[in-house]
């Protein structure tokens, strides 16, 4: 067993995937964020899509790549079960086969007609990801909705009344709703103002203000309750946390990019999951 754990970890690491199965050090991680493999996808996107992004363009870069990677693995496994002889590791090289190099279509067992019909299936999903890109329009629609949450969160907590005063269980004394609006109203910066400004996937400072402020605002919107029960005032410390993310984020130079180690490592890797940096892609 720790032969064939080996021998994954050394094809892993040689296609620049080692950090996601062995613990992450410089050289692992500076091979992940390069690795050959991803790079040419990264390509291959930019040209298809005519986009200058690559990857980061798309809806979802992390499918994409899974994607790419299932496509190997099948042409590996149909390799060696038309092919016979030694598979070919390398990932990079697999990927740009062609079907008479990983194929031999006289072989028509069960298992190879089966792995060609899901290989098949698998390339209709990776083309329409490959073309589902993040458009600008999209992000404008993000930021919409991150300034009408922000008007909703301010109404909720100053002027609840407003909103709802026509219904009869705000009305209703035993119920208390207007302080349960008002609640939601400060716990509105983390369930939708910043979460909508992170759905636009900014970059570089904007980002870490983001990732920061995401953090940030719960703990406050925990604490501050225990000094005061004004929601108006818990309103105003989330946004005034919020805007100290920013001034950070933009006055401190950080260029985007939190060193990721530690506990803390963990969780803004977990705030970038699915943005395809986790599969290693460029910064």
């Amino acid at each position: 067993m720790p032969e064939t754990t080996e021998e994954a970890d050394d094809v892993l690491s040689k296609n620049g995937w080692g950090g996601l199965f062995s613990p992450e050090d410089a050289e692992t991680a500076e091979l992940m964020s390069d690795s050959p493999f991803v790079l040419a996808i990264d390509s291959e996107i930019s040209e298809l899509n005519s986009i200058t992004d690559g990857l980061a363009g798309l809806l979802n870069p992390a499918k994409c790549v899974n994607l790419e990677q299932q496509i190997v693995g099948l042409k590996m496994d149909l390799m060696e079960l038309t092919k016979g002889g030694e598979v070919e590791e390398d990932w990079l090289v697999v990927r740009g086969m062609s079907e008479e190099e990983y194929d031999d279509l006289a072989v028509n067992t069960d298992e190879v007609l089966a792995l060609r019909e899901k290989l098949e299936a698998t390339n209709k999903k990776l083309y329409i990801e490959k073309r589902t890109v993040f458009r600008g329009w999209l992000k404008d629609i993000f930021l919409v909705q991150a300034i009408l949450s922000f008007v909703l969160s301010g109404v909720m907590v100053f002027s609840p009344e407003t909103l709802f005063s026509g219904f009869g269980w705000y009305n209703d004394p035993a119920l208390n709703m207007e302080i349960s609006i008002k609640v939601l109203g400060f716990w509105w910066w983390w369930l939708f103002i910043i979460p909508s400004l992170r759905s636009r996937r900014p970059q570089g400072n904007e980002k870490q203000a983001l990732d920061y402020a995401f953090l940030a605002t719960p703990l406050a919107s925990l604490i501050m309750p225990v000094a005061t029960r004004n929601c108006g005032l818990i309103w105003g410390v989330d946004f005034a946390v919020v805007a100290a993310c920013y001034v950070v984020a933009f006055g401190g130079g950080g260029g985007g990019e939190i060193k990721k180690e530690g506990v803390l490592g963990w969780i803004f890797k977990s705030l970038d999951f699915g943005s395809g940096k986790e599969r290693g892609l460029r910064k």
